[in-house]
């Protein structure tokens, strides 16, 4: 973990400050956590103890940048504080580097304002990734370090998913003093454009033209996506174990469709991979080459249950834009045996979203009813029911369980009447955008009905009328807003 950048601003009795800290990784680092701990304190104070939540991504899929940002306003004590000679009142700040097992020590003067650390010199400035549902502007800021007098600062964006594109310069309205040597030169730059209401994603990135070079800070190759309201969806399709025409090609089609819906959880069923003498072989798995044509960085966890089709290691993936904050996979039939096709384990994630909070999400794959499914289905609501009532992340507790994938029983069957019994709620019940001409073996459910989230929409995907059939089964997503 390094720090990108720290911003420091005081006044005479209050200080803010904010800590933005990246992590290189190829997956979302547990050993690190959702939060990590700063130390702090102004001047000859006593040290005090604050935690940098998990605040964005960045990066190619090969390797995601995760970036943590801790804000804190603390109240100067003008008895307390150590000045140099120049009067200056400086805060320090600690935290430890997990990645290479060291103590990262800075001290910065407390009207510093923004102090970049390298290589980092450009960047967007302080933009969260959520905009208001009634918003009808938008406002985007950079710093940049050492900014001279004829360079032009760009945001470069789309609100359609960069089908058109608008450039738009950047003006500056704050700049460090630089008097004392310790304090960078670098300018915030910003500048507003309209929306209209119906815009629900701006993607963006900036560019920094300089005595006849460019740079670019695009969020280290993924561009940085703004949303209207918290607004998140969930996706589930059956891949069908590579038993498709044309599978490449289906297997762009279901990215692409993530990424145009910007769907935020998507659970695999039959995700298939070379069996490779039951070793698989992990460039071949559906899910990753999926993930792979992504155009976001996003999280994966994955599992095979048994010998698919006699020839692949047959599993069960979840993808997320949001990190996987704990995983575990557990088998639910009797039968554990990977050469029986109903050995049936289930793999899953515990995920925050933001403004909802925690959830538990399934990826679930059961045998039908004659071969096994009650006895399935009774083991993993025990399982879900447990981790439900356990799992606690951060001082956090599930909100919610949701449920999603091939439960292979049909709506009002006996099977679905166990589910409901159970206690599991249908997402996609009673919803008017599933068509009645396709017989439902799939769902999304939730463990018990949602208090904290609303669902308003409903939808199934991978049909005639919607990117069209990629596997046997079509697609179902939910989108899930605060309440």
């Amino acid at each position: 973990m390094d720090t990108v950048y720290v911003s420091s601003n005081c006044n005479k009795y209050l200080t803010d400050h904010t800590f933005l800290l990246v992590l290189t990784s190829r997956s979302f680092p547990a050993d690190v956590g959702y939060k990590t701990k700063i130390h702090y304190k102004v001047g000859q104070c006593e040290w005090a103890c604050g935690e940098a939540e998990y605040f964005r991504s960045g990066g190619r899929q090969s390797e995601v940048k995760c970036y943590w940002r801790l804000k804190i306003q603390t109240t100067l004590d003008c008895d307390s504080v150590d000045t140099t000679g120049s009067g200056e009142v400086y805060y320090e700040i600690e935290y430890n580097n997990r990645l290479y097992g060291s103590i990262v020590r800075h001290r910065i003067a407390l009207n510093a304002g923004v102090t970049f650390y390298e290589p980092y010199k450009f960047l967007s400035y302080e933009v969260d990734q959520f905009y208001a549902d009634d918003a009808q502007t938008l406002t985007i800021t950079a710093a940049v370090k050492n900014l001279r007098i004829d360079d032009d600062v760009l945001v470069h964006y789309s609100s359609d998913n960069w089908k058109t594109v608008h450039d738009l310069k950047l003006h500056p309205f704050f700049r460090n003093s630089t008097n004392g040597g310790s304090h960078q030169d670098v300018t915030l730059l910003s500048s507003t454009f309209n929306i209209s209401t119906d815009t629900n994603i701006v993607d963006y990135a900036l560019c920094w033209k300089k005595e006849g070079s460019v740079m670019w800070d695009n969020n280290d190759g993924a561009n940085y996506r703004l949303r209207r309201g918290f607004n998140y969806k969930i996706l589930t399709l059956n891949l069908h174990c590579y038993q498709e025409d044309n599978q490449d090609h289906k297997l762009t089609l279901i990215a692409q469709s993530i990424n145009e819906l910007n769907v935020d959880i998507i659970c695999l069923q039959e995700v298939g991979e070379d069996w490779n003498e039951g070793n698989g072989n992990w460039p071949t798995n559906a899910s990753k080459i999926i993930q792979d044509r992504i155009q976001r960085p996003t999280f994966l966890y994955f599992d095979w249950a048994h010998l698919g089709f006699n020839r692949y290691r047959e599993g069960l993936t979840i993808i997320s834009l949001w990190p996987l904050l704990k995983t575990e996979s557990r088998y639910v039939s009797a039968s554990q045996n990977v050469f029986d096709f109903n050995a049936r384990k289930i793999v899953m994630a515990s995920i925050i979203l933001p403004s909802i909070g925690l959830i538990n999400i399934f990826s679930v794959h059961l045998s039908w009813i004659k071969e096994g499914f009650l006895f399935q289905v009774d083991h993993l609501h025990q399982w879900v029911e447990y981790l439900h009532y356990k799992t606690q992340i951060n001082g956090m507790r599930p909100i919610s369980s949701i449920l999603a994938g091939d439960f292979n029983v049909s709506v009002k069957s006996s099977g679905q009447e166990r589910m409901v019994a159970l206690g599991l709620n249908d997402l996609l019940a009673d919803s008017i955008h599933l068509s009645d001409s396709f017989e439902r073996i799939d769902y999304i459910l939730s463990l018990e009905k949602p208090t904290m989230f609303n669902v308003s929409q409903a939808i199934a995907i991978f049909t005639p009328k919607d990117y069209g059939y990629v596997s046997d089964h079509v697609g179902y997503y939910v989108t899930i807003t605060k309440k």
